[in-house]
């Protein structure tokens, strides 16, 4: 049975075209590394990007938002600059 949830804007009637949204099976796929050194160098090439790039959003969400969105902005910077949180992870994945 399928349930299908709105909000209704006239009890009783309901009108439109339906859409099923089916989520996209993704497969991670785990490999082995020859040279962790390389891979350690291109997962903090990548993180310094993403830091960046967060930075950059939070001077538009300043600049667009004012000062109040701009600091919930910072503070996924500082989620993704923190080493000790992701970076220690993945560095030991890529040791294994």
């Amino acid at each position: 049975m399928i349930t299908i949830q709105g909000k209704g804007v006239s009890t009783g009637i309901g009108m439109g075209p339906l859409y099923f949204y089916r989520r996209a099976k993704t497969e991670i796929p785990n490999y082995t590394v020859e040279d962790t050194n390389a891979e350690w160098l291109r997962f903090k090439g990548a993180q310094s990007v993403a830091i960046d790039q967060l930075g950059e959003l939070a001077e538009k969400a300043r600049v667009e938002a004012g000062d109040e969105a701009a600091a919930d902005e910072e503070a996924g910077d500082d989620a993704a600059a923190g080493e000790d949180d992701l970076g220690g992870d993945v560095e030991l994945d890529i040791e294994l």
